[in-house]
């Protein structure tokens, strides 16, 4: 399988970025419908009707995200954006602000999408974390992350 990158999307997004990017498709027109019947009511060629099947998967595929991130995101775009620079940042932004984790971008997306509560799940997403960041950093970048959920 070889993978295509469009430029539709960057290649790690947020379950928030990918909400946003399901909404602008539900904003197109429903492919499946508009193909399913003709202007004047008689049935389309088959070729039309294996087009229209294919969207209707497809839509079928996206609603169903849509709905999981929907019930699961519980962070906004600009809190996201703001926990990003703090997640991946080397230093502090400021002497209130407990930025400065030096984690990957991987690491950071990991911690978006599922915005740990407990220092066990912190050691699943971040690679070698006892190295990395002392346990009262640890908590620190818990704190962080609740502060912007």
């Amino acid at each position: 399988m070889e993978v295509l990158n469009s430029g539709d999307a960057p290649a790690l997004v947020t379950n928030s970025e990918v909400r946003r990017i399901l909404q602008l498709a539900e904003n197109r027109a429903p492919a499946a419908q508009n193909l399913m019947t003709s202007d004047d009511g008689t049935p389309p060629d088959p070729a039309a009707r294996r087009e229209a099947r294919a969207f209707r998967q497809r839509d079928w595929i996206e609603e169903r995200t849509a709905a999981y991130i929907d019930e699961f995101v519980s962070i906004g775009a600009e809190s996201a954006k703001s926990l990003a620079a703090a997640l991946t940042s080397k230093t502090s932004f400021s002497e209130s602000d407990e930025g400065g984790f030096d984690l990957t971008d991987a690491e950071a997306l990991q911690v978006l999408n599922h915005l740990p509560t407990e220092i066990v799940e912190l050691h699943l997403l971040i690679e070698d974390l006892p190295s990395r960041l002392s346990e009262e950093r640890q908590q620190d970048l818990l704190n962080c992350i609740a502060r912007h959920k």
